[in-house]
């Protein structure tokens, strides 16, 4: 659903023309990049750097819980959509794209079985997921506002796979110097099993926040703006 809005450099993509995959990854890409400086007419933050208060990565209550709290998220305004499927028709965007380097920095909150290993601790994460793949895809439907037409995200799934993966927590164990070094030292030399058991909370909370600032956007934007020719 990234087409780009409507403005004097833009008529949307329209769907009876031949060009209009292009357009609509043309269109994906420009939004990346004047998103990620955030936009006050639509309402929507900055996005590269992104901050997020709060992101239960997951959460079973004192017993097992991940929280990253006041993070700042840093990479997504250099996204490149290499491929995309679009079905304006019946509200259905596909897109796929790369993430150079993608860093969340932050305050984590951890009570947690890592790998089948107990780890606790609360104090700064550093966390960042390297030459990523990730596909969006997204559904909707048509709801209609004082005569217009709008999209309505109705389900926003997310995969994203890294090549590798960097993990520094600090405080970890209470502050146990040791354990803390040899825990850090694990997660980063098995990150893909580290990663393969959070994977599907990391998506889910990612899709929450992307789905959010997408209806935040899609909620200003006409769709026969977006896609002209419906």
């Amino acid at each position: 659903s990234l087409a780009r809005p409507a403005d004097e450099k833009s008529n949307g993509c329209n769907v009876k023309q031949d060009t209009f995959t292009s357009c609509f990854m043309d269109a994906g890409n420009h939004l990346f990049k004047m998103l990620s400086k955030g936009d006050k007419k639509m309402g929507l933050p900055v996005l590269d750097p992104l901050e997020v208060k709060k992101m239960k990565v997951f959460d079973n209550g004192d017993r097992m819980h991940l929280k990253l709290m006041d993070a700042t998220h840093s990479g997504l305004g250099a996204s490149v959509i290499n491929k995309a499927q679009a079905d304006p028709e019946h509200f259905k965007f596909m897109l796929n794209m790369t993430i150079p380097k993608y860093n969340i920095k932050g305050t984590y909150d951890m009570n947690a079985k890592i790998a089948m290993l107990p780890v606790m601790g609360t104090g700064v994460a550093d966390i960042t997921l390297e030459d990523l793949t990730v596909i969006w895809d997204v559904k909707g439907k048509p709801v209609t506002k004082k005569g217009t037409q709008f999209m309505e995200i109705t389900d926003f799934k997310v995969d994203i796979v890294p090549k590798v993966m960097k993990m520094k927590l600090d405080n970890l164990f209470n502050g146990n110097q040791e354990l803390g070094t040899t825990m850090n030292t694990f997660l980063n030399e098995n990150w893909e099993d580290v990663y393969k058991q959070l994977k599907p909370s990391i998506e889910r909370s990612f899709s929450q926040l992307m789905s959010t600032l997408g209806s935040k956007m899609l909620e200003k934007i006409p769709y026969n703006k977006m896609f002209p020719g419906m």
